[in-house]
Order: C-alpha cells, then sequence, then structure tokens
C-alpha cells in the first residue's frame, strides 16, 4: 500500500522509526505516534484506456500530549510528503504530492492526547 511506501520514505528522511513512533495503517492505541492512512484511490485512465497511474488520498495523525508537539509531528510528516515527487520510493514512482487540508485539530482520544490531522493528495503509479 501507498502509506507503507510513504511512511518507510519519511523514517529515510528522518521523520520517525517505523514500527516506534512511525506505522502505516494501523497504530497501536497506548502510544504516542505518527500514522498514514491511504484511503481512497482513483484511477487516472490514459488515452488508451488503461491504468498507469491513480490518485489517492492520504490522511496523516498524530497523537500527542501537547497540542503543538500534535500539529508538530503531522506538519513535519506533511512536509516530508510534499518534497516526494518525480521520484521512485520503494518501487513506486510517485509523480506529485499536493497537501489538501490540515494540520488541524481532530479530537482528544481516552487518554487525553491531542490527534492532529492533515490530507494529502498524491498521484502515484498502479
Amino acid at each position: 500500500m501507498l502509506s507503507h511506501v510513504l511512511a518507510a520514505q519519511l523514517e529515510v528522511l528522518g521523520i520517525g522509526t517505523l514500527g516506534t513512533d512511525l506505522f502505516a495503517e494501523h497504530a497501536p492505541e497506548d502510544i504516542s505516534c505518527t500514522w498514514l492512512i491511504g484511503s481512497t484511490r482513483v484511477p487516472i485512465p490514459t488515452q488508451s484506456g488503461k491504468v498507469a497511474m491513480a490518485r489517492h488520498t492520504v490522511q496523516i495523525n498524530s497523537r500527542q500530549d501537547t497540542p503543538s508537539a500534535a500539529y508538530n509531528a503531522v506538519d513535519a510528516a506533511v512536509g516530508g510528503v510534499l518534497t516526494i515527487g518525480n521520484d521512485t520510493v520503494g518501487g513506486v514512482w510517485i509523480s506529485q504530492a499536493t497537501l489538501l487540508n490540515g494540520p488541524f485539530s481532530q479530537r482528544r482520544d481516552d487518554d487525553g492526547r491531542y490527534i492532529y490531522t492533515a490530507n494529502v493528495l498524491v498521484e502515484a503509479s498502479e
């Protein structure tokens, strides 16, 4: 999944450590961390009707003890994703990434930690 490719690239960029404070798709409930969720995929057909690329909406979330820490974590992850473009990452060609919205406060979890979210549109190969 694209979220796994992006999370691995964020680790390469120094924005978290996979399995510790950076996750793809699912994150443990008991720790403060950042995670990416690939939520939608819309194929981009070519003139011949073949699909070579797709637009993916990726949600980036962070759960932290303070609002500023949650905001900063999402902002750093968004910044990392937005630097990826016209490049092959993890075997996936990424044409471009565009911020759709965020970072914004989503809610507080049951332990009182702040959850911030941003949504990014990523055009990538199939």
